[in-house]
């Protein structure tokens, strides 16, 4: 573990007001609400701070192939922030994750953004658990876009 991120899991440890002890000097894993396991881990070349998330098993078929398409849809909406949605070929499920730069990265940062990407893992998990594509708001932002002419134009 190097300097940056055991100073930067400190500082974390201090806002949440709880220890956070990395396993084998690694990986910290919390979970969340008691189902979202998040993972936050320092990459192996050492740059980057990870925090990861894997929101839910999706079976291969239709069902996946909508998640995956509303998944990428939400990557790409204007101003989408809080991680970017995957799917984990490993470990079959989709999954949210996010990299910072460990040199420009401060405690605070990190906490005000871990709460912004834990919702957003939640809404994803219980969408897919109650066998819907993705959450409501991704599917409203999907049928505007649908329902619009293309490049804005109207007759």
């Amino acid at each position: 573990m190097g300097r940056i991120f055991a100073e930067l899991i400190e500082g974390l440890s201090r806002n949440m007001q709880m220890p956070l002890t990395p396993e084998d000097n690694k990986t910290i894993t919390l979970l969340i609400e008691k189902k979202l396991r998040l993972q936050m881990e320092e990459d192996s070349a050492g740059k980057y701070f990870q925090v990861f998330a894997d929101i839910a098993d999706i079976p291969p078929g239709k069902f996946r192939e909508n998640v995956l398409l509303y998944a990428l849809m939400a990557n790409v909406y204007p101003y989408t922030t809080n991680g970017t949605l995957a799917y984990s070929e490993k470990l079959g499920k989709l999954v949210l994750f996010n990299n910072f730069p460990l040199e420009t990265l401060k405690a605070e940062v990190l906490f005000e953004f871990l709460p912004k990407f834990n919702k957003k893992a939640l809404e994803w998990q219980e969408a897919i658990e109650g066998l819907n594509p993705a959450p409501n708001s991704v599917l409203r932002r999907a049928k505007k876009t649908e329902e619009s002419n293309p490049f804005g134009i109207r007759p």
